[in-house]
């Protein structure tokens, strides 16, 4: 089959395994992966500043500049099709089965036959502040005359993609995966990333360190994260907090100015105090390998997003390398916060986030769904030490939680059986 997957003007790294990039991009670039192992033809394409092209893993990795010339006007009205006609063209000269667009959501004039709409965000989401980014009546109807099917990223997503289409029967939720070759390492390489890490950050043995990964953008409640441990730094010397991306992350390739610069900055400043004191670490984009890296060395995952979060990607990548998770319970994330070591709060809520971090800081914090001594016992009918302490016998508990974990990640969250109902929805589309 060849396939050829649209990521608009997303950035697409040359090099994935050592340039950062937004989780769509990464599911795209695992999908595309995958379908290229089981021999498929499969291309990832972006509008970038310039031409390029390289392959990866087996898949062509491909840039195309806008047609500055593309833009019509129309008895005063000026039509851009500049950054989509090189997409048009793409798909006229080279025959593909499959247009997969992510996060794309103007498909006339492609041509495939069969054209899967991947919607990995909230379509009715209207953006905060001055970024409006909500479809409209319009934006629904011509999607749902130009796509065969759309793939949503969780059930939350697929029923408000249903509110704005007229026939749902299109509609597949495919969750996405985890790599964990790269997050679920063994207890030996887990021992040296916590202990080089946890040297370099001057992490004491006692100390628990919070880690939040993702873009530094209003709608993942980065600056209600940073309010909330500034609160609990400056009273108490035994935590840290790494931050891992940037605000740049959700930068598209077109841009010249990011518009998210200022409010990373405040991130930046409210967090001062505690970095100069070495306690809090602001790692910015780095390499997606070392990603699994700084999660292992960590201690708790907090994901505090403040919008609708589709399916937040890094939840399932935490859990997998083993981290409890504090979360806000928006959006997909419960359909995902699959372990039974995760804390769900309502979003934007600094007070309830600062009294969950300070906890989890004194091992105290209560998880939603997490099993008692008793409660663990009458499932899976192990013995446990009773002459271990009350904290003992629960760190048993919680190990034997993780291990169940890992095991329902792997049947219900791994990239092979995203990648299976994915390639059952072209098949579907394609009636074969």
């Amino acid at each position: 089959m060849k396939i050829l997957h649209l990521l608009g003007s997303f950035r697409l790294p040359k090099d994935p395994e050592q340039e950062s990039a937004s989780g769509v991009v990464r599911v795209a670039l695992e999908l595309a992966r995958l379908q290229a192992q089981q021999g498929h033809s499969t291309t990832l394409v972006c509008i970038g500043r310039e031409t390029w092209q390289t392959t990866w893993q087996g898949v062509t990795l491909r840039s195309l500049k806008p047609l500055a010339w593309a833009r019509i006007t129309i008895l005063g009205r000026t039509i851009d099709v500049s950054r989509h006609l090189p997409f048009v063209l793409l798909s006229w000269r080279q025959s593909f089965d499959v247009i997969h667009s992510h996060l794309y959501y103007y498909l006339r004039g492609l041509r495939a036959k069969a054209r899967i709409a991947h919607v990995h965000g909230d379509p009715l989401h209207e953006g905060m502040g001055d970024h409006k980014v909500g479809m409209s009546a319009a934006d629904f109807a011509l999607l749902e005359s130009t796509a065969s099917s759309f793939i949503a990223v969780s059930q939350f997503i697929a029923e408000r993609l249903g509110q704005g289409l007229t026939d749902k029967s299109n509609i597949h939720v495919v969750y996405n995966g985890v790599n964990f070759e790269r997050f679920a390492v063994t207890d030996t390489v887990r021992e040296q990333s916590r202990d080089r890490w946890r040297y370099t950050w001057q992490v004491a043995p006692t100390d628990t360190v919070f880690v939040y990964v993702g873009a530094v953008v209003p709608e993942k409640g980065v600056l209600q994260l940073a309010k909330a441990f500034a609160k609990i730094e400056a009273v108490r010397s035994d935590v840290h907090l790494v931050i891992i991306g940037s605000s740049s992350l959700w930068g598209t390739s077109q841009q010249v100015r990011n518009p998210h610069e200022r409010y990373e900055a405040e991130v930046h400043s409210i967090l001062s105090a505690a970095s100069q004191r070495k306690h809090a670490h602001m790692m910015g984009k780095i390499p997606p390998v070392q990603v699994a890296e700084l999660l292992t060395a960590s201690d708790v995952a907090v994901i505090p997003s403040v919008w609708q979060e589709p399916g937040a990607l890094v939840i399932l990548e935490a859990i997998a390398a083993g981290l409890p998770v504090i979360a806000s319970r928006v959006g997909g994330i419960p359909e995902v916060a699959v372990n039974g070591r995760h804390k769900l709060l309502p979003a934007g809520d600094v007070d309830a986030l600062e009294a969950s971090l300070t906890a989890a800081a004194e091992r105290c914090l209560t998880y939603d769904q997490a099993q008692s001594v008793t409660q663990a016992q009458s499932v899976t009918n192990l013995e446990f030490d009773s002459s271990k302490s009350e904290q003992a016998l629960q760190d048993d508990v919680n190990n034997l939680s993780t291990k169940a974990t890992l095991q329902r990640l792997h049947e219900n969250f791994s990239w092979e059986r995203t990648l299976s109902e994915t390639m059952s929805v072209y098949e579907l589309a394609l009636n074969i």
